[in-house]
């Protein structure tokens, strides 16, 4: 996935812990996040949030952009987390355009 907008990191998140804009991350997780409003949210194989032990775990998905390529993968990580019913088909629709 690639950043497309690292604006507005939370001040307790230290740069060393935050994605930068035209970087390339890997998916690791997908979940959506209550306090967010129910945004979805990711996890990144390149950064880890929770060895921060803060309120932070996961960025939200709104931040990057997934590559068409890229949409089985990222589909399979949902289906693997277990949380495809935590993610409305609605969300799903808008990701792959089924």
């Amino acid at each position: 996935m690639l950043c497309i907008d690292d604006s507005n990191r939370p001040e307790e998140i230290p740069l060393t812990h935050w994605i930068e804009k035209d970087e390339l991350y890997t998916l690791k997780d997908v979940k959506r996040l209550k306090m967010q409003g129910g945004r979805l949210g990711v996890q990144v194989d390149e950064i880890d949030l929770l060895e921060l032990r803060g309120q932070h775990e996961y960025f939200s998905l709104e931040r990057f952009a997934i590559d068409v390529d890229e949409l089985q993968a990222f589909k399979e990580v949902i289906i693997a987390s277990g949380k495809q019913d935590s993610i409305s088909s609605e969300d799903l629709n808008k990701l792959f355009n089924n």
